[in-house]
């Protein structure tokens, strides 16, 4: 009996789709019944773009191919395999090197040269329509923010996200609680000058959940908050652009998107919404200068000790990233998760530090 692996996939455009894994999953499983394959391992990517070849169930049937456990791949079609006609011609070449036969169910392929150029038709059209998705969503998306709705389903810290319905548009309301909470971080930077940390760890002394139900406050959540002008009044859609990351933060070996980073836009492609204000315009403004004291006189900005790997190290740990110290005339490098403050379980680091001047040695050795 020939022994088959299926494959099947659906992408993060999962609202351009009616198809989900299993309704894949039972057409694969009737077309080798019908074939009389026996099925030797279901291989799915749920939630993984087209557009990379790098996927964790795409690399075990790869993998599967190589070591001669199967025999025949069946997909569904061509543009669950790759999204890309390069992508595409790679991997059914690669698997046929493999000893394996590439099957489809809505496509009847050979290695004729016919069959050749008609997967290159279906690799193309494949492309043709990611990138038509894509312009038309972002076409739409700036058409309804130009109109003042709200387009994305984040609401900030402080706001409910309310979705359209046949009366109204997307908009965001006011959350009493939380909003009460923001008033008393900007009064708190503002009259009594307190820094975001400061902010921080009396939030989580008064026992005020995030956003995200955690006990722990960490400053820079309390600075994306501060800074942000929606809290006046103005939410700025477009203000960045989704790119590729320069480099790596994260040991993970697969990423559901490739853009995972971004980039300011000029600011004459921001589109301004309205949306109800939590804090005055003249309260923001001055938590903006308060800002800007605090951190001309933040110990951070001290350049008393430079330190030559700063940033550059992670914790084999945690993975978080190794700051440098002086501690009586000593130097080293140590866990910034160390300090219970910056994780939100409140949990520190126990890796320890590391000494400078061995470690700096070791480095340029």
């Amino acid at each position: 009996m020939t022994r088959a692996a299926l494959y099947a996939r659906v992408s993060s455009e999962r609202q351009e789709q009616e198809e989900t894994i299993q309704s894949q999953l039972a057409a694969l499983r009737r077309d080798a019944a019908a074939k009389g394959y026996e099925i030797v391992a279901e291989c799915l990517d749920d939630g993984v773009t087209g557009t990379t070849i790098a996927r964790p169930q795409l690399d075990r049937l790869r993998a599967l191919a190589r070591s001669g456990a199967i025999e025949v791949a069946l997909f569904n079609a061509p543009d669950r395999l790759a999204r890309s006609q390069v992508l595409l011609l790679v991997v059914v070449d690669e698997l046929r090197q493999a000893g394996v036969r590439p099957e489809f169910v809505n496509l009847v392929l050979d290695e004729s040269p016919e069959g050749q150029l008609m997967l290159g038709f279906h690799g193309l059209f494949g492309e043709y329509y990611r990138m038509k998705l894509l312009e038309d969503t972002r076409r739409g998306k700036l058409f309804w923010a130009r109109q003042g709705a709200l387009v994305g389903g984040h609401a900030p810290y402080g706001y409910r996200f309310v979705r359209r319905s046949d009366r109204e548009r997307a908009h965001l309301e006011i959350d009493a609680a939380q909003a009460l909470v923001v008033g008393r971080m900007f009064g708190w930077l503002v009259e009594e000058q307190l820094s975001v940390r400061g902010i921080a760890q009396r939030l989580t002394a008064q026992g005020v959940p995030t956003s995200r139900g955690a006990a722990q406050w960490q400053p820079t959540a309390v600075d994306r908050i501060i800074r942000n002008a929606t809290y006046k009044g103005t939410l700025w859609y477009q203000r960045t652009q989704a790119v590729a990351p320069g480099r790596r933060t994260s040991p993970a070996a697969y990423r559901q998107h490739l853009k995972t980073s971004a980039k300011p836009r000029p600011a004459e492609d921001w589109i301004a919404i309205p949306v109800p204000p939590i804090v005055g315009e003249p309260l923001w403004e001055a938590a903006q200068r308060q800002l800007e004291v605090n951190s001309r006189y933040a110990r951070r900005n001290n350049t008393r000790h430079q330190y030559l790997l700063r940033g550059l190290i992670r914790c084999a740990s945690c993975g978080g990233s190794y700051a440098g110290y002086a501690h009586r005339g000593h130097t080293g490098y140590r866990c910034l998760r160390s300090h219970p403050a910056v994780s939100s379980t409140g949990q520190r680091c126990r890796a320890g530090g590391l000494p400078g001047p061995s470690l700096e040695e070791a480095v340029w050795a």
